[in-house]
């Protein structure tokens, strides 16, 4: 959410949180103003890095999309029977 109301000039968001047995997965979508993918490593500050990182802490999987003037999203999926780091 930091990123949200940090970079994305987002006016809403979308959170979408759901779990099987098997994986418990976090959706946030914002409509705020995105970023080329292909740029992503210019954009690649703390808050994208840390998000890998407390991800990859976790054992989760961590997918993000954006586009300019498209907003971003962020997939976060975790296998809830794997220990974290």
């Amino acid at each position: 959410f930091n990123n949200v109301v940090k970079h994305s000039q987002a006016t809403l968001v979308n959170v979408e949180v759901s779990s099987t047995p098997k994986e418990l997965s976090i959706l946030v979508q914002d409509n705020g103003r995105g970023f080329g993918m292909q740029d992503e490593a210019h954009h690649d500050g703390f808050g994208l890095h840390s998000m890998r990182q407390r991800a990859a802490n976790a054992h989760a999987h961590v997918q993000i999309v954006s586009r300019p003037g498209r907003g971003t999203q962020v997939f976060v999926s975790l296998d809830p029977t794997e220990p974290p780091i």
